[in-house]
């Protein structure tokens, strides 16, 4: 049994909020790991029918149906949130019903993580695919380490407000373990730029992408951010006064098993020693 450290109704209250801000660039995030998703769907070689989204935004199903050619072009493609993934998802998760899974920031606050791989890989179809975008390990960091400045110098205790995020080198181990083959976890790094730490919270609420933590659950005071601020314009502001965000992305790529698929060789049968042509 994995630890409970996201607040689902947390993160339901906030996709509320971001909902009612509805700023137009709000989904730019998920909107551009959906672009290197296709690209990345484009070379596969393969044709799918049926294709499930994980994500909690709705504009990404036009956006991949825009991108698909030849074979894709008629794929039939549906909409599940993060949070059904779980419950009883109206019956798209049935084992061996789907073709293709992608998830372009639609994993990363689940508490189960594995045990959403492995129920996402119960649904592919023999040879089916899966592509997923997340933030990884690193990502915010300035935002993490200024918050934690702040809160042990004036606040009483510190709470984690940054969301923990996964580790490149892990990732590829929980595509295995969920029981994907040809599992490979690859990260492209970014830092995104603000006028001031203020623009980065805002930005990030209307993405509904602020904490939705247990543990960050208490409230902060005003002097806290305050002094937060200041340490982030202090430490990571170039010369022009723009603040950095770093943002480290996580792709998965990983296959349903099928018989036809490449395996590596068993140890012991190579017909040739290295010795032979050295």
């Amino acid at each position: 049994m994995n630890d409970i450290i996201f607040d689902e109704r947390l993160a339901t209250l906030r996709l509320e909020r971001a909902a009612r801000i509805a700023r137009s660039d709000a989904n730019f995030l998920s909107s551009m790991a959906m672009e290197e998703i296709s690209d990345r769907l484009s070379v596969t070689n393969r044709s799918f029918a049926r294709c499930l989204i994980v994500s909690h935004d709705r504009t990404l199903v036009e956006k991949l149906a825009s991108r698909l050619t030849g074979g894709n072009a008629s794929m039939e493609i549906s909409l599940l949130s993060p949070l059904e993934l779980f419950g009883s998802a109206d019956g798209l998760l049935e084992p061996e019903t789907i073709d293709l899974v992608v998830s372009p920031f639609g994993l990363h606050r689940i508490n189960d993580l594995p045990g959403a791989l492995a129920r996402l890989r119960r649904a592919l179809r023999p040879d089916g695919l899966l592509l997923a975008a997340l933030p990884g390990d690193g990502s915010f960091h300035e935002l993490r380490d200024c918050l934690i400045s702040a809160e042990s110098v004036q606040g009483d205790g510190v709470a984690m407000r940054v969301d923990p995020f996964v580790d490149i080198r892990q990732a590829g181990g929980l595509l295995q373990r969920a029981g994907f083959t040809l599992p490979v976890a690859d990260a492209e790094k970014l830092v995104l730029r603000y006028s001031n730490p203020l623009a980065l919270v805002a930005e990030l609420r209307a993405m509904a992408c602020n904490s939705t933590l247990i543990s960050s659950r208490r409230r902060m005071s005003r002097n806290i951010w305050k002094q937060a601020e200041e340490y982030y314009i202090a430490k990571y502001a170039d010369v022009d006064g723009r603040i950095r965000a770093s943002l480290n992305i996580v792709y998965l790529t990983g296959w349903s098993p099928h018989e036809t698929q490449q395996k590596p060789l068993k140890p012991g049968s190579a017909q040739q020693s290295l010795k032979s042509v050295l």
